[in-house]
C-alpha cells in the first residue's frame, strides 16, 4: 500500500475543506466574502510536522535538539496567536464605534434640516455624515472638508467672483485690475507666493557675502577666469563709467551667444539718427534676405495670419524701394522714397514681418538651431533657412517698427494699410518669445484702438451690403481681405478678453460681415489655393 505524502498545507482550513482559491491572508478573502472571517484559520501542526521532519533528514538532529526547537517554535505560534486574537478584537471594536456613530448620525438627519446641514459642513462638525445618493451611500467627514457650505456648487449671491476688482494690497505701487485667472494675482495675494516672490527680489546675503566688500584686485581675477572659460560667449558687465567701445563688444557678445536663439542686437545706435528713414537704412537687411524673409511669411506664417494680400504688398515694397528685390542681389538698401503716410505703414508691417519670419526659423530646442546652422544638407531650402540664420533681424527692427507706427494719426485719419500694421503690431506683441504678454503699457496699439479703426473703415459691415463699394464695384479680392481681417480682429479679440479679462467689443449684433471665401478668379495671387484656404 502507498504511504499518503506528508504535504505542507498553505491554505486555510475552510478553503482546504471546500478546494476554494485561498490567497493565504489571515483572514483570506474567501472567508471575507463569505463572512467567515472569525473560523478562517491555517493547520499550523501539520507544518510543524513538516518541518521537524525535514530537521532529521538533513540535519541528524538528536531527540534532545529537536525537543528545543519545539518548544521555541511553540512559543512563537503562541505568540503570533495572541497577536492574531490582539487585533481580530480591535477590528471589532473599530466597527462597533462605526456603527454606533452611524445610528447617532442617522437619528440626527432625520430631525436635521437642509438648512442646518450646510450650517453643520461650514462650521466643522467632526462627526461622519451619511448621505444618502441614488445609487449608493456616501459618508463625508466634515473635519475633512471644513470651510465648505455644503455640496458645491451651490447657487448662492455670496460666492460670486469678480475679476475685474482690484484686490486690496499692502504695497505702495498701483496695482492694476489683472483679468481672471492671472498668475500676477496669486502671486500678490498668496501668502507663499508672496514670501516667494519677496525671496527672489532681493539678493541672498549668504549667496553673496564672499562679495560683499571685494578687493579691485580679486574682481579683475575673476573677470579675467571668466572671460577664459566663456571664450566669445563671455558677456562683460557694463559699469557706470562704460565707453561706446564696451556697448559695441557686448553687444556682439550677446549676438553670438544668442545666435541659435533668435537673439541678435545691431552694432549701430538707430537712436542716434534724428531722421525716420536713417533709422530705417540702419535696421533693413540686404536684398536678397528681405526677399527670403518674404517668401517665408506667405508660405509658413499667412495661413495663421491672414492679413496681407501678397501681391498688392510686393507692388508696395518694389515701388518704396525704387527697384526690384530677389535672392540674386546682396547689397544694402539705400533708396528708400516714401510718397505718403500708406508707405510709412508698409515699412512698419514689413519691419515686424521680417522679424516674425526670422524667429519662425528657431526651434525650441537649440540644438536643433544649431544643428541647422552646421548642416552639410546642400537642398536650396536648408541653404536659404542657413543664410537667414546667418543674417539675422535684430531686435531693434520692433523699436523702428513702433516709431512708424506713432508717426501715424490711427484714429483720426485710418486706411487700410496702417490699419494692418495695427493688426501686424498686436500680433508680434501676442506671439513673439521676447515681447511681455501681459504688460502693455507703452505699447502703441491696443484692441480698442484696432476697433475704433475698422469700424471707421466699415469693415464690420459687408462690401456687398454698402452701396458705396457698389457703386465703385470692388474687386472680388479686396472684399475677402476686408473680410479676412475683419474674423481675424475677431480672433484677437477673443484672446485679448481671455487673457485680459476685457469686455468683447466685436459682439455678433454689431456686425453682418461674410465668412471669407476664396475668391472664384484668383489668377493674381502667387500662393497655391491650399495657403489661400
Amino acid at each position: 500500500m502507498n504511504k499518503k505524502r506528508n504535504r505542507q498545507i498553505l491554505v486555510c482550513a475552510n478553503c482546504h475543506k471546500k478546494k476554494r482559491k485561498c490567497d493565504r491572508e489571515l483572514p483570506c478573502s474567501s472567508c471575507i466574502r463569505l463572512s467567515i472571517e472569525s473560523s478562517c484559520s491555517y493547520f499550523t501542526p501539520k507544518r510543524q510536522h513538516v518541518v521537524d521532519d525535514k530537521l532529521n533528514a538533513t540535519h541528524g538532529f538528536s531527540e534532545q535538539n529537536r525537543t528545543g526547537i519545539n518548544n521555541n517554535l511553540n512559543e512563537n505560534r503562541v505568540g503570533e496567536h495572541r497577536e492574531d486574537l490582539n487585533g481580530r478584537v480591535e477590528t471589532l471594536n473599530k466597527k462597533v464605534r462605526e456603527l454606533e456613530a452611524l445610528l447617532t448620525t442617522s437619528t440626527r438627519d432625520k430631525n436635521q434640516k437642509p438648512r442646518d446641514l450646510l450650517l453643520s459642513f461650514r462650521y466643522g462638525d467632526t462627526s461622519t455624515q451619511k448621505v444618502e445618493g441614488s445609487s449608493k451611500s456616501i459618508y463625508l467627514n466634515s473635519k475633512g472638508i471644513e470651510g465648505f457650505v455644503g455640496f458645491n456648487p451651490v447657487q448662492l449671491d455670496n460666492q460670486t467672483i469678480n475679476f475685474l476688482n482690484t484686490f486690496n494690497t499692502n504695497s505702495n505701487v498701483p496695482v492694476s485690475p489683472y483679468g481672471p485667472l492671472r498668475y500676477l494675482i496669486l502671486i500678490k495675494q498668496d501668502p507663499t507666493g508672496i514670501l516667494i516672490s519677496n525671496y527672489l527680489r532681493s539678493p541672498s546675503l549668504r549667496n553673496f557675502e564672499h562679495f560683499s566688500s571685494p578687493h579691485v584686485a580679486d574682481l579683475d581675477k575673476l573677470e579675467e577666469k571668466s572671460r577664459h572659460f566663456y571664450g566669445d560667449s563671455y558677456i562683460k558687465k557694463i559699469g557706470k563709467d562704460h565707453t561706446p567701445n564696451d556697448i559695441i563688444e557686448v553687444k556682439n557678445a550677446i549676438s553670438k551667444f544668442g545666435l541659435s536663439r533668435g537673439i541678435s542686437l545691431s552694432i549701430a545706435q538707430p537712436e542716434n539718427e534724428r531722421n525716420l528713414l536713417d533709422k530705417v537704412k540702419l535696421v533693413l537687411p540686404n536684398k536678397k534676405t528681405v526677399n527670403l524673409l518674404i517668401n517665408l511669411f506667405f508660405e509658413v506664417l499667412y495661413p495663421h495670419f491672414p492679413i496681407l494680400d501678397e501681391t498688392t504688398f510686393r507692388s508696395d515694397i518694389l515701388a518704396i524701394f525704387d527697384g526690384e528685390i530677389n535672392n540674386s542681389q546682396i547689397n544694402k538698401i539705400e533708396t528708400i522714397k516714401i510718397r505718403n503716410r500708406q508707405d510709412v505703414a508698409v515699412i512698419a508691417t514689413l519691419l515686424m514681418l521680417m522679424r516674425l519670419s526670422y524667429l519662425s526659423l528657431f526651434n525650441n530646442d537649440a540644438r536643433k538651431n544649431e544643428s541647422l546652422l552646421n548642416s552639410e544638407n546642400d537642398s536650396l531650402d536648408i541653404r536659404n533657412k542657413k543664410y537667414l540664420l546667418q543674417n539675422p533681424v535684430q531686435l531693434e527692427v520692433i523699436n523702428v517698427a513702433k516709431l512708424c507706427i506713432r508717426e501715424l494719426d490711427l484714429i483720426s485719419l485710418p486706411n487700410l494699410a496702417i490699419f494692418q500694421a495695427s493688426l501686424m503690431m498686436q500680433i508680434y506683441q501676442t506671439y513673439s518669445p521676447e515681447e511681455d504678454t501681459f504688460i502693455r503699457t507703452e505699447s502703441p496699439v491696443s484692441i480698442g484702438n484696432l476697433y475704433q479703426m475698422a469700424n471707421s473703415l466699415f469693415l464690420n459691415r459687408d462690401p456687398d451690403y454698402i452701396l458705396y463699394y457698389a457703386d465703385r464695384r470692388m474687386d472680388e479680392k479686396m472684399k475677402t481681405l476686408s473680410r479676412r481681417l475683419w474674423y481675424f480682429l475677431i480672433t484677437l479679440d477673443i484672446e485679448d478678453s481671455i487673457i485680459y479679462g476685457t469686455q468683447i467689443y466685436t459682439v455678433e449684433v454689431n456686425y453682418d460681415t461674410k465668412i471669407p471665401t476664396v475668391p472664384k478668379k484668383n489668377s493674381d495671387s502667387l500662393m497655391d489655393k491650399e495657403t489661400e484656404i
